[in-house]
């Protein structure tokens, strides 16, 4: 149930600070801070996956809901401003694949 409201939370903050998140505006993750968050994302959601195979369905829904925060999660980090270095854009890269299989296995 925390993984739940934390998620709704950072839904709620994504939406909040959409609007400050502009360029100029001053609010910016730092991007050594951006590329481990990104970085530690995929590597959650890459055990996550690795996971549902092996699991009973009521570890699935809380396999899930870990997922869907991390998914809110991602979409704040993204919603920043910056520069993307390299790094970033590969580890995000590699995101999409891991995101759009741990939807067909939940389909």
């Amino acid at each position: 149930m925390r993984v739940d409201h934390a998620g709704e939370v950072l839904r709620v903050l994504s939406h909040v600070s959409e609007p400050l998140r502009e360029e100029g505006t001053g609010l910016d993750l730092d991007m050594p801070t951006q590329e481990r968050l990104a970085k530690t994302i995929l590597e959650l959601l890459q055990f996550v996956s690795v996971m549902f195979s092996k699991t009973t369905e009521q570890s699935l829904h809380i396999l899930t809901r870990a997922v869907i925060f991390l998914a809110r999660l991602l979409q704040f980090d993204l919603g920043f401003s910056g520069i993307w270095t390299t790094q970033f854009r590969e580890t995000c890269e590699k995101v999409a694949p891991v995101l759009f299989d741990l939807v067909m296995v939940r389909k």
